[in-house]
This record gives structure tokens, sequence and C-alpha cells, in this order.
């Protein structure tokens, strides 16, 4: 495999799509995004200087530019930075023994999925690199068109080995994976190599099967790959492994001032909980914290990083389930409005099929199985187990994340041009400030408007915010079209099952 940040640029014909946005004038430009974060780890020259071979070119977006460079500080390691032109900023790498990249606050995480760098620091030994191929005509592999998503959009890298080989790496936009390699020979008889990968559920564990086929012998393979969680200093934050159900859940949900609460068991003692799909774990202010025995210097507590500190929780229970262990993050002072002494993240949406009822203001979680709609949309758990739906955007389908944890939605700025938004118009008017990656302030716009679906259902006609994705990516290593917050689901009952892969809205 090679680089996971190859997702943001389509390679596969379409149909024409609206012109991109202009690039709005108050926004950092890709350059100086890209120039900020290198004098961040040293300087341009500092990372040229320690390189083995490195990797200096352009990316593209949609007709706009961005820049990546990859060096090998030695021959077993890899860094990788990106900066992509609608403002996303990547960093990840193989350290020796295990790959590794920044989430948007800057934490160096740790994932074992990205072992996979190892063989990509292998790759960048060999390799010798042509120019990025973007937006050109196929033919492509199945897995980039298959099915309901015949409009998806792929990467297509060349690459030219030291013994001439060629290779044609394919990577889905959405989401960065590489879905099939096309290795060609050299002329002198050597085999035809070809790999396809799917993303699938596999006996209750989200996996990837793995296809090679080879010229040589004729034979096609399929190997399934089971995935983790990811961790920070070694401590896994979420399981990614489904442990579903196996009776149903169902408990209230309080409107709570734009907000959603629950109640939720802490070592058996209820307590208001604000519910965050748009959060990978869950956290604990310090009162709470305190009463649990728990503060930041205690036994058995990570290093304090952006004010927060990685720990073992307590036992968290909804209703009489109780949830999977994992880790979860203390803070220094109370965190979550409302009251709520704890912030539940996305955990329950790996328990079943999840029913977001905010018509009779119910959460529900049932055992997986029972009949999907045919119209139901594309769903998924990201790294971190964050939901993200497939929703129609205009003409279009992005992947948005669920985030119950926000009041309002946010599209970026390709998904505002989807819809014929840009700044400037005037029905486009200045709207201040989100907090972006790092807590740093992004400028946001809003318009009303409508052309959003989920599936065959459309929602309703909003005031919605655009702004530039880095506001948007709440973990790493990825990035939806849209944040969909809150108020486009108020009063719809929104089921989610992630081992159908599938959401809807049920009315």
């Amino acid at each position: 495999m090679l680089l996971t940040l190859l997702f943001l640029v389509g390679c596969a014909a379409a149909p024409p799509q609206p012109a991109p946005p202009r690039w709005p004038e108050e926004f950092p430009t890709p350059e100086q995004l890209f120039e900020g974060h290198l004098a961040a780890i040293g300087g341009r020259e500092a990372v040229l200087a320690q390189r083995v071979r490195a990797v200096d070119g352009r990316i593209l977006l949609d007709g706009a530019k961005g820049i990546f460079l990859a060096t090998r500080p030695s021959p077993d390691q890899l860094h990788i930075l990106a900066a992509f032109p609608n403002g996303l900023f990547l960093e990840e790498g193989f350290d020796g023994q295990a790959g590794w990249a920044r989430d948007p606050t800057g934490r160096r995480l740790h994932h074992d999925a990205l072992e996979g760098l190892a063989r990509r620091a292998d790759l960048h030994r060999d390799a010798n690199w042509r120019d990025w191929v973007a937006e050109t005509e196929g033919p492509y592999p199945s897995s980039c068109d298959e099915g309901s998503r015949a409009e998806r959009r792929c990467w297509r890298l060349e690459v030219t080995w030291t013994d001439h080989r060629r290779s044609e790496l394919f990577f889905e936009v959405e989401t960065g994976l590489q879905v099939a390699s096309w290795n060609h020979p050299t002329g002198d008889g050597a085999p035809t190599r070809v790999e396809e990968r799917r993303w699938v559920w596999f006996e209750g564990v989200r996996t990837s099967t793995h296809t090679v086929a080879s010229s040589d012998t004729g034979v096609t393979e399929t190997f399934i790959e089971a995935l983790s969680g990811y961790a920070e200093g070694g401590e896994v934050m979420l399981p990614q492994d489904l442990r579903p159900v196996s009776r149903t859940v169902s408990v209230p949900l309080t409107n709570a001032g734009g907000f959603l609460t629950l109640p939720v068991a802490v070592d058996g003692v209820l307590t208001p909980a604000l519910f965050d799909t748009g959060s990978s774990v869950h956290t604990l202010d310090a009162a709470l914290s305190a009463v649990e025995g728990l503060n930041t210097g205690g036994e058995g507590v990570g290093g304090v990083v952006e004010g927060l500190a990685l720990a073992p929780l307590p036992p968290l229970a909804l209703g009489d389930w109780t949830l999977p262990e994992g880790g979860g993050v203390l803070t220094g002072d109370r965190f979550v409005p409302l009251g709520a002494d704890l912030l539940l993240g996305a955990a329950p949406l790996s328990l079943g099929r999840v029913t977001l009822d905010l018509v009779d203001n119910r959460l529900r979680i049932e055992p997986p199985g029972g009949p999907v709609p045919e119209d139901a949309a594309p769903m998924r758990l990201g790294e971190g187990g964050l939901p993200e739906i497939e929703v129609t955007v205009g003409s279009r389908k992005m992947w948005a994340l669920v985030d119950t944890g926000a009041p309002r939605t946010v599209l970026n700025w390709m998904a505002a041009a989807a819809l014929g938004r840009a700044i400037g118009d005037p029905e486009v008017g200045r709207a201040g400030d989100l907090v972006g990656v790092g807590g740093f302030p992004v400028p946001a716009h809003a318009a009303t408007v409508s052309g959003l679906a989920i599936g065959a259902r459309p929602l309703p006609e909003a005031e919605l915010l655009f702004a530039l994705p880095p506001v948007l990516q709440r973990r790493f290593g990825s990035q939806p079209a849209a944040l969909l917050g809150l108020d486009l689901l108020w009063g719809k009952v929104l089921v989610m099952d992630a081992f159908a892969g599938r959401a809807w809205i049920e009315r």
C-alpha cells in the first residue's frame, strides 16, 4: 500500500461538476499552511537535510494545486507531509517500529493500521517517482465504480520501479484507502499482479478483503484483514471491534439548550452526559474524575496533552447495558455546558442498530439484523468509531460526519460549490468564526440552502455554515465534506446501522 493521505483527488470519469469555489482571501493558502507546519518541525531545510530520499511535488484537487513532501530520515523511516488545496494538512510516518500520525491538535497518535507504512517505506526505498496523474480517463478497477458508488472518484498514481516495472496505484477519494494496484510487466515476460481491496463487515468486526490475482498462476486469492482501534502513547483510546448488544437498550434524550443529554451510569451512579458522536473518546470533568479517584498525576493515567490526560475510565452503562471497556480523557475544568459531568462519545454506534429518535426523544440500540430500506444511504465508522453517512449534496455524493455534539451543520467549500454557493455571492453572509484545528478561529459564512438528502429523504431547508475543512476534521486521517449537526436532525428519526453499513431517516 502507499499513502493514505492520497484521498482528496479523483481520476474517474464523471459528469460535469460545478466550478470549484473561489479561494477566500482571508483564508491561508496551501503554501502558507505547508510552510507554517514545516516551520513548526524545524523548517524546510532541516527536513530536507535529514533525508535519505525525498519526494517533493504537487497534488491536484478539482483543478487546484496542493503540496506534498515525503522524506526518509533513515532507511527504515518515513515522514509524510501534505497540504491540500482545500485547507487540510496531514502528517504521518513510520518510525521503524510502527506507523504514526498527528491529529489536528498536534498530538502524535499510533495506529495499528498504519503498520502498512512499513511497506510504504520499502516502496519509497526502491521507487523512482513520476508526476501525479489525476482527473484522467479510465480504465479503472471495479472497486472505483461499483454498485451505487458509480460516481466514486479515485486517485491514480504512477510509479516506475528501479527494475523498470511500472505500477498504477488507485486510492479512494473519500477515504484515502488504496483500493487497487496494477503492476505491469517489464516486457521480459514478468507476470502481472493485480490487487484490489474492499472494506466489509466480517463476523461483527470491521475488516478489509484483499484480493490478489496473478497472470502467471491464474489464481485469485482473497485475504481477510482485521482492523483495530487507534492508540496514543500505547494506550488504546477506543476499540474499533464491534460488540453488539443482545437486547434492546433504550434511554431518554433531553434537549438541553440545543444539545443532547442522556443519563449514563458511572460506577452505578446516574449522571447527566452530553451525547457527542463527533468525539472518539469519553471525557470526565474534574469534579467527577476526583470522585472516581482519578487525577492527572495518578497511577495508570497517561501524560497530559492539551489539558487532557489519558486514563482508563470507570464502568459506564446505558440503561442496563455496560459499555465495552475503553480509555478516555480527563479534563481539568468543567468542559461541557448544561451541568453535565461526562461527555459520552461515539462508542454506542458500535453496539448495534442505533436509532436517534428526536421525535419521541429516545436513543435506542437494537441487536444487529432486521430489514434495511432499499433507499438507505451507505454509512461507516471511521477512525475512532465516528459515524459517517453518505449524503447527497446537490447532485453529488459526499461523506458527512454525524455530530450530535454540534448544534449547527457545517459544509466545506467543495460541498458549498455543489449547492451553487461561493464566497461573494449576495446571499452568502459572514457568520463569525468557528473553532478550528488547534483552537484557532476559522472564518465561517452562512446561507439558507436546500438540496441535502440522506438516501431518498431530503433534509429541510436551513441556514447552513460554510467553512474551510480543518473545522470539520474531527480526527486525523479523515476529512468529511460536511459536519451534520442537530439543526437538521431535530424532529426526525435517524437510524444508523454500522453492521449493515447503512443509515436512513425513518420519519
